[in-house]
């Protein structure tokens, strides 16, 4: 299936994978009256069968949530999954998981010098994956000039649902076009899909 996704979670599996199982159960069910089901919100191993069609994916999707973790931008799909937004003007946006307890993220200790020197970064193993897919060092390094110039959300995986429901408008809220808010509870709806 490669319709039109309102969003299209960019994780590391090794490192993210239950957070990014929360954040779609969690998306989908704050925007289930607004017409977003399960199929609206990728998530790969939900709704890849196939990893030929991933990039076709990504630029039938609104927004690329990316969640920010330490090796995200060393995995190679990652990095292709970044490109293939930044190329076909796909909404990025950046959230950095956080956490109490003994899991750190530490994503951006190192972050920034992927947008200046790409290849020392990740090794000529991983060039070599994503310019199969063409993408070059250069443009890749634009991609993640876009993400890390973009204000990352936060998401505490710890946090009370409270919190959580209050970080996860703020990311719903980035997703939206200029302009456009959620209506609150009890006003007229329409399909977020359609605005996304």
């Amino acid at each position: 299936d490669t319709g039109r996704r309102a969003a299209f979670l960019s994780h590391f599996k090794q490192e993210a994978a239950s957070e990014a199982r929360l954040l779609k159960m969690m998306f989908v069910n704050k925007l289930a009256r607004f017409g977003i089901s399960d199929d609206d919100i990728f998530l790969d191993s939900d709704n890849l069968h196939k990893i030929t069609v991933l990039l076709q994916e990504v630029k039938n999707t609104d927004n690329l949530v990316v969640l920010l973790t330490k090796e995200i931008l060393t995995r190679p799909w990652c990095l292709l999954e970044l490109w293939t937004a930044h190329q076909n003007g796909v909404k990025i946006v950046p959230v950095k998981i956080e956490t109490t307890g003994d899991r750190v993220f530490e994503f951006g200790a190192r972050a920034e010098a992927f947008k200046t020197d790409l290849a020392s970064q990740v090794g000529r193993s991983c060039v070599e994956a994503i310019a199969e897919h063409g993408a070059t060092v250069e443009a890749t390094q634009r991609a993640i000039a876009e993400l890390l110039d973009a204000i990352a959300l936060p998401f505490n995986i710890n946090a009370s649902q409270g919190v959580q429901d209050a970080q996860l408008g703020d990311i719903v809220a980035r997703c939206l076009p200029a302009g456009v808010t959620l209506p609150r509870p009890g006003e007229q709806t329409s399909s977020v899909c359609s605005i996304m």
